[in-house]
């Protein structure tokens, strides 16, 4: 469950006062007592405790509901391969662990023999990414793009999905 950011600046001050509030009751009634140890540990442990959980609760942020953390250069699991490896004008993403629906149209490279753009099945051993056109709003340039992903038996979480 998420809270604006507003919110979550509200629930900080509370949470600041009332933890603050029963420590400071606790160790007040725990010192009464004439129970002084148990008052000084009490006092450390309880701050400690305010401090990780203030932490946890407001400082750490939930990425739980946000996959991938950003959007990747090649589809899930594809790797970016430089021009100057292959031999090609521009990088390329290739499959070194054999994710792809459809094998028979794009194949797992090995990684101690990647491809050369003069090999005969250079093509099926690569995605490219399509040039962005000018207009970056075009809502076309996505639907290519995964179109293309989606006949490579490939899938992108972010862009696709």
């Amino acid at each position: 469950m998420a809270f604006s950011p507003g919110t979550m600046a509200i629930l900080e001050k509370i949470y600041w006062f009332v933890s603050v509030f029963f420590l400071g009751i606790g160790i007040y009634i725990t010192w009464k007592k004439n129970k002084q140890v148990e008052a000084v540990l009490l006092t450390i442990i309880g701050t400690a405790a305010i401090f990780y959980y203030w932490i946890k609760w407001f400082k750490v942020k939930d990425t739980a509901d946000l996959w991938p953390p950003y959007i990747t250069t090649c589809p899930d699991y594809l790797t970016l391969v430089s021009g100057d490896v292959t031999g090609d004008s521009k990088p390329v993403c290739m499959d070194f662990v054999g994710v792809s629906r459809q094998p028979n149209i794009f194949m797992a490279t090995d990684p101690t023999k990647i491809p050369q753009v003069s090999d005969p099945d250079y093509q099926s051993h690569i995605f490219v990414m399509p040039t962005r056109p000018a207009d970056a709003d075009d809502p076309t340039f996505n639907t290519l793009v995964c179109t293309n992903v989606q006949s490579k038996g490939l899938s992108w979480f972010g862009v696709c999905e």
